[in-house]
């Protein structure tokens, strides 16, 4: 996803945290982006709190970044590639210390200005190599960039995949990316353009392109690969440092009901709605604490259990200086033409 270009994202010490345990002001609206739902979340938190949930698709994460400060909104959900560019709109407000404490520290940072926190994650995944490609099938992202695989490639049209060439490259963070590494990442995908195929924008291009034979690998998430999985194309994390991917509530700067948020932010924490919210993801979690509900098979599957892996993952988040979004959109948009 592309988000609305913006600076190093910082900004005061946070002010004194909203009492969640106050009576709510009887109304929460929500921002969604990506098509993300609430589904059964919604109903107890209102019984619970006497908070009415009005819950508003607004487009993309992209989309409700530009619009961002947004009036008479509490809390947006969007991808984390967004938290920090809300952060720097002056859109975000501060969460209350040791509110995500379940929350492994990698996921944490896409959120993190300087040790300030901003919103809490509800999901999140790794990002996948989608190949129909069989004994043997490819096991790293360079597939991506194989000349072997000439006319056969699909990629998300979106400037975030400089952040994947600069993987490629050996870039021990490829969110955090100096002008030599930006333009090195830059050269990666001028070079890969012959390869592409196609730069898919929606999720459903993608499986028809499979479906029609026209290719043969490609990036993607759960979702995808599920929708995939009936035609035969297999989901591969690759090989080295997990790349991933999240999903985040948000409380707005200037919420108009801002205890109710802050209970929103408390009930999204909570095990059982995480489990429910991720699962309409095809994804995991946020929190460790979702362990004993999903059960051991369930948490090995959602990599919870393996501190190795959440110690190394590298989640997506907003590009932050001596690069920010605005150059990647610049770099991306010459270098696949």
């Amino acid at each position: 996803m592309t988000v609305a270009a913006c600076g190093d994202a910082s900004g005061p010490p946070p002010p004194p945290p909203v009492d969640a345990g106050a009576p709510g002001e009887g109304a929460l609206r929500v921002l969604l982006a990506d098509g993300l739902t609430l589904g059964s979340t919604v109903a107890p938190f209102e019984r619970a709190t006497g908070c009415e949930v009005d819950a508003v698709r607004a487009g993309t994460s992209a989309d409700i970044v530009r619009a961002a400060p947004a009036r008479d909104t509490d809390i947006y959900a969007v991808s984390g590639e967004a938290v920090l560019a809300l952060v720097a709109a002056g859109a975000a407000e501060p969460i209350a210390r040791g509110r995500d404490d379940a929350v492994p520290a990698a996921l944490r940072r896409a959120g993190d200005v300087g040790g300030v926190r901003f919103g809490v994650p509800f999901a999140w995944g790794p990002e996948l190599l989608l190949t129909a490609v069989a004994d043997p099938g490819p096991t790293t992202w360079t597939a991506l960039y194989a000349p072997e695989q000439r006319g056969r490639i699909a990629v998300p049209d979106d400037p975030f995949q400089v952040a994947l060439a600069a993987h490629v490259l050996g870039t021990e963070d490829p969110y955090a990316l100096g002008a030599a590494d930006l333009t090195a990442a830059a050269e990666l995908i001028r070079r890969q353009r012959p390869l592409v195929r196609e730069y898919w924008r929606d999720p459903s291009d993608l499986v028809a392109l499979f479906d029609a034979g026209r290719v043969t690998v490609a990036q993607g998430r759960g979702q995808m690969a599920r929708r995939l999985a009936p035609l035969g194309v297999a989901a591969i994390v690759p090989d080295g440092p997990l790349l991933a991917w999240s999903t985040w509530f948000v409380a707005a700067a200037d919420a108009p009901h801002p205890r109710c948020a802050a209970k929103w932010l408390n009930h999204a924490l909570s095990a059982p709605v995480q489990i429910s919210l991720a699962g309409a993801l095809s994804a995991a979690p946020a929190v460790l604490t979702a362990c004993p509900l999903l059960g051991a098979e369930a948490c090995a599957a959602a990599r919870l259990d393996d501190e190795a892996v959440l110690e190394r993952m590298i989640v997506a988040r907003t590009p932050r200086a001596p690069t920010g979004i605005g150059a990647w959109e610049q770099v991306w948009s010459a270098a696949r033409r």
